[in-house]
């Protein structure tokens, strides 16, 4: 099952994801939208298992092989970042699967965007997005989860995060 590296442009931002280049036509495709720190490639095990489906992974602005800008991590701006690789991957009639943190921007995504979307998988996290706390930043800082040069995301969403309920 090949998988192809693509990107979209969100304004200015890169964004990367990975796409199936051999699928079937009659099977519902599907987009998957990773947690906070989550990317791409993260999902393309289960991208062989689903061949032939039809799937999209993306990594949202800040992770992967996306750019990171030093600001913009609003919900807003990581729901823009999934409208602008489904755009780019010209997709119609798909399932969206998202994963922790990635929930939120999926069902705001959703609420924004209806008319294409057949189904949702929403795994790991609850219909609200939070105001996260410094102590996060800390934990995920002491873990080790992101290189040097990255640690502006973090920071940068835990900033820009205010609770709202989906």
């Amino acid at each position: 099952m090949p998988v192809r590296d693509r990107y979209s442009k969100n304004k200015d931002i890169s964004i990367h994801y990975l796409e199936t280049t051999d699928y079937s036509h009659n099977l519902t495709p599907l987009v998957y939208v990773p947690g906070a720190l989550g990317f791409a490639e993260h999902f393309e095990d289960e991208m062989k298992i689903l061949s032939p489906r039809h799937c999209v992974s993306l990594s949202l602005r800040g992770n992967g092989k996306s750019d990171a800008p030093l600001k913009g991590y609003t919900l807003e701006d990581h729901v823009s970042d999934i409208e602008a690789a489904i755009k780019e991957s010209r997709l119609k009639d798909y399932c969206l699967m998202a994963y922790s943190m990635g929930v939120p921007y999926a069902i705001q995504y959703a609420s924004n965007n209806p008319e294409y979307i057949k189904g949702m998988i929403l795994l790991d996290y609850p219909a609200k997005f939070p105001s996260i706390p410094e102590s996060w930043v800390d934990t995920v800082f002491s873990k080790g989860y992101i290189k040097e040069d990255r640690q502006h995301v973090v920071r940068g969403i835990q900033r820009d995060s205010e609770e709202v309920e989906l």
